[in-house]
């Protein structure tokens, strides 16, 4: 629907988790099945890929793929940078939990570390009346946080205008800083003064928010 030009990248592991498993004495022994392992999974990985991008390349869509060898959130960072993509979309494994402990630490460092906007989704996910789960971190002082907020509620709507039917949820998360010293510091405010400083933070943050929604519409 946006015209997109799409990747599709699969990453393999140098170095599998099920070589660790042998003897030192085995191990300079399986040098090269090792690297015959790796050609054998970049081989399949590349013909399953090259399938897909078939597939899509026959309803209109720009497709390519890319097998790349290595730790996946870094490969999937340094390719960002190299080609300036404007969105990761990534998948999580399929686990019983919808909470962000269910996702891999390679995922969660993916999202940190990514200088794109990430979509990370779930396997199944409801294409009748999907629910939509927008971050944004508002700052009228720091532009390429806010150019980034700009970025993810671009994406959000466009996604949304994919859907017959969607749900948007906008969320900002923060802290009040300070708040700790503030209750037992040394010198302390009243509880009922840090409570109207936490809600005058609230609101403003909810307008910031508000503002970003609106010129975004």
């Amino acid at each position: 629907n946006n015209n997109a030009r799409i990747t599709l990248i699969d990453v393999i592991d140098e170095t599998p988790p099920e070589f660790s498993l042998l003897s030192s004495s085995s191990k300079s022994t399986t040098v090269k099945a090792q690297k015959d392992f790796q050609n054998i999974q970049v081989s399949d990985s590349q013909t399953t890929l090259k399938n897909i991008v078939e597939k899509l390349k026959k309803t209109g869509i720009q497709a390519s793929c890319k097998v790349l060898k290595g730790k996946e959130f870094i490969e999937i960072i340094r390719r960002t940078l190299r080609h300036k993509y404007d969105l990761v979309i990534k998948n999580v494994v399929d686990s019983k939990r919808s909470s962000l402990l269910s996702m891999k630490n390679e995922d969660i460092q993916l999202m940190r570390n990514c200088p794109c906007p990430v979509l990370i989704m779930k396997p199944k996910v409801r294409d009748d009346y999907p629910l939509l789960l927008a971050a944004l971190d508002p700052d009228p002082l720091n532009p390429e946080r806010n150019d980034l907020n700009h970025l993810i509620l671009k994406h959000t709507l466009s996604l949304e205008r994919s859907f017959k039917k969607c749900e948007i949820h906008i969320v900002n998360a923060w802290n009040f800083h300070g708040e700790f010293g503030l209750k037992h510091g040394r010198k302390f405010l009243p509880n009922s003064e840090i409570r109207s400083m936490g809600y005058r933070e609230k609101r403003r943050r909810k307008e910031l928010a508000n503002s970003s929604v609106k010129c975004n519409s």
